[in-house]
């Protein structure tokens, strides 16, 4: 088993571990000669994260070489990638390398800060079999969903939703597919709620457009401080933002960019009204 390849957009790839950060605290990386799938080991928010994008966009001269067909699945903490992606974001360049030391498995990154200066620092890994990255639930897709929606835009929608946190700890989001979505705060003092209209729903695979249906709605109840973490990814710039609601379960949050793919899995509060 062999991984080494050089990092080619630090900042990036530092910006994508900053959009889970808050959620979970290790992550799962596959890797593969094409493709860099994340997975966010669920903590006690419950949140799950999913995020695939090419290699390239992140790495350059890779070689990876495995039995199980050239792809590797590495855990890890997420603290401890960022603490040296951080400290290392304007360096010339950062090479990562699989190594074992005392038997145990490690990423090993050699970091150039300039000409002539190397620095080496190790983060304790653990590889997993084929089989146990197998056994991760792939993300939930659109078109099982009782409504999809395309988002506003997602950095004021973070905000509005951040302002609502100072009030109360639950958030109801309903839908409807014809273009209508809101939030909703109730509290024994105050009901507060932000409305949106005219807006697109996405089309389903190998399908057109949805029809429009006032009557086909949905609603999910989460924990604020959970959602407003998710619409931190906000600073990814995603072209599109997909809200999908399983009525009562769940609300699963898509963002797409030319690059990337990223599913944040948003587990539904019960309903105590």
């Amino acid at each position: 088993m062999r991984f080494k390849t050089t990092i080619s957009n630090v900042p990036y790839f530092l910006k994508l571990l900053q959009a889970i950060e808050k959620i979970g605290k290790d992550i799962i990386l596959g890797l593969s000669p094409e493709k860099l799938r994340i997975f966010l080991v669920p903590d006690q928010s419950g949140i799950k994260v999913w995020s695939e994008l090419n290699m390239d966009t992140l790495f350059r001269n890779t070689s990876i070489e495995s039995r199980s067909k050239n792809c590797i699945y590495i855990e890890a903490d997420l603290g401890n990638l960022m603490h040296i992606l951080k400290s290392n974001a304007k360096s010339q360049e950062v090479t990562v390398k699989l190594c074992k030391k005392d038997g145990l498995p490690f990423l090993t990154f050699r970091i150039t800060p300039k000409e002539d200066v190397s620095i080496t620092q190790d983060v304790a890994v653990a590889v997993l079999s084929d089989e146990d990255f197998r056994r991760l639930i792939d993300p939930p897709t659109s078109d099982t969903a009782d409504v999809q929606i395309c988002l506003p835009s997602l950095r004021s929608f973070h905000d509005i939703v951040d302002r609502y946190k100072a009030l109360g700890t639950q958030l109801a989001v309903v839908a409807n597919m014809d273009g209508r979505l809101s939030i909703r705060m109730e509290t024994p003092m105050v009901t507060l709620a932000t409305f949106y209209q005219g807006l697109t729903h996405p089309p389903l695979a190998g399908q057109g457009p949805p029809a429009r249906d006032p009557d086909r709605r949905a609603e999910v109840r989460v924990d604020i401080r959970k959602f407003v973490q998710v619409l931190r990814s906000h600073m990814l710039f995603p072209s599109n933002v997909i809200a999908c609601l399983f009525s009562g379960r769940a609300l699963a949050i898509h963002l797409l960019l030319d690059d990337l793919y990223m599913t944040y899995l948003i587990p539904a509060l019960a309903d105590t009204s």
